[in-house]
């Protein structure tokens, strides 16, 4: 036992934790033809929020690939 601690609820005897630890989401393109744009997610992600993303970066991304290079596109969602 540690000799510091006379009763649990001591500081020296508490052990701070987090229940839910902060996270961090990136959003990112890329493809054979090149990579686009990337954005950090300062929100929980919904529907809404998920459009916003599109509409504000994967157009624009695509259209400026596209402008380099005809080719066509999937897309394809991952969640990691």
């Amino acid at each position: 036992a540690d000799l510091q601690c006379q009763s649990i609820y001591e500081e020296a005897c508490l052990k701070k934790t987090t229940k839910f630890p902060q996270s961090l989401m990136i959003w990112g393109c890329m493809s054979g033809k090149g990579t686009g744009e990337m954005t950090v997610v300062n929100s929980s992600i919904n529907a809404q929020v998920y459009i916003d993303i599109l509409d504000s970066f994967l157009i624009p991304s695509i259209e400026q690939i596209m402008k380099l290079n005809s080719s066509c596109f999937v897309i394809q969602k991952l969640w990691v």
